[in-house]
């Protein structure tokens, strides 16, 4: 752009307030978008599962909760509805017997509630649940994973890349050392396999606030093979959650890159999308006009170049 005289100047632009502090600002609306984002994957994966591609695993360790399963021992179990099949599949002894009719209001409403914290309240005074089993993408479950976070009444006690595991009380938490007799369990696997299941549990551990352990476990999937979309994708969700949007925009852009159907991605992408469109309406974009020579700086309004002439 050009001024006057052909001296040159250049627009720039700067939002307000900083990225850093829309995590915030989304604080209210994240239930809204989680019942969104969950909406789109429910669309999304039907689409995708027309579409496998190489690199995703097919070991049953990676894409059933069974490590999960075989370790969890319970008396009263809350569970999510992605839990549910595997549970009747291989621990039907961990469920009542309204757990196995589909039209139960209890199958209903166990499902609904990771969604509902309020639900769940309602719930576990009513069962008072001793540990509670949450599988599957992390995004689908957050409202009611914000809501066990922030209470402190449940403890995660047990992670890995399909499956969280809390329970009641404030005992031992998990710890990076819980996860070795996982990390033994794929000594022999693949050097894909185990990227996918360091990705997942790290994604995982980042959904549940455990910030560092959840990079550390990203960081060593990338290094073992940066060509899948679940590092990456989980680098975005932690930096999202650090308020590091534009090195999460970069990282969710890359796991689309290499998996364009992936729902995890297409999740965080969502939510970056909708911060940065809703900073954007509900706060100024303004532009300052700085000319080439820092001598000669452009009036910033009309009365000022009245002034100046």
């Amino acid at each position: 752009m050009r001024r006057r005289g052909g001296a040159r100047r250049k627009i720039r632009v700067r939002f307000a307030p900083p990225m850093h502090k829309l995590w915030s600002f989304l604080a209210p609306h994240r239930q809204k978008i989680a019942v969104g984002a969950g909406l789109a994957a429910l669309a999304l994966a039907v689409a995708a599962a027309f579409v496998r591609p190489a690199f995703h695993s097919v070991n049953p360790l990676l894409t059933t909760p069974t490590l999960a399963l075989e370790a969890l021992q319970a008396k009263t179990l809350y569970f999510n509805g992605a839990a549910r099949p595997w549970l009747l599949q291989q621990r039907p002894d961990l469920l009542t017997e309204d757990d196995h009719d589909d039209s139960s209001e209890r199958t209903r409403s166990l499902s609904q509630a990771v969604l509902n914290p309020k639900l769940f309240r309602q719930l576990d005074r009513r069962y008072r649940f001793d540990a509670l089993l949450l599988t599957g993408d992390p995004s689908q479950y957050q409202p009611l994973l914000d809501h066990l976070l922030t209470t402190k009444d449940w403890t995660l006690r047990y992670v890995d890349s399909t499956s969280l595991v809390f329970r009641r009380g404030e005992g031992k938490g998990w710890s990076v050392s819980d996860f070795d007799p996982i990390r033994a369990r794929f000594a022999g696997a693949p050097a894909g396999d185990r990227a996918i299941l360091l990705a997942q549990t790290g994604a995982k551990l980042v959904a549940a606030r455990e910030l560092e352990a959840g990079k550390q476990l990203l960081d060593e999937a990338r290094r073992l093979d940066d060509r899948i979309p679940d590092a990456w994708a989980g680098l975005a969700t932690y930096h999202t959650a650090r308020g590091d949007w534009r090195e999460a925009l970069d990282e969710v852009n890359r796991a689309l890159s290499l998996d364009g159907d992936f729902l995890p991605a297409l999740s965080t992408k969502t939510l970056l999308l909708y911060g940065w469109s809703a900073s954007s309406r509900t706060t100024p974009i303004f532009f300052s006009i700085t000319p080439r020579s820092p001598t000669k700086r452009a009036p910033t309004n009309p009365k000022s170049r009245r002034s100046s002439s």
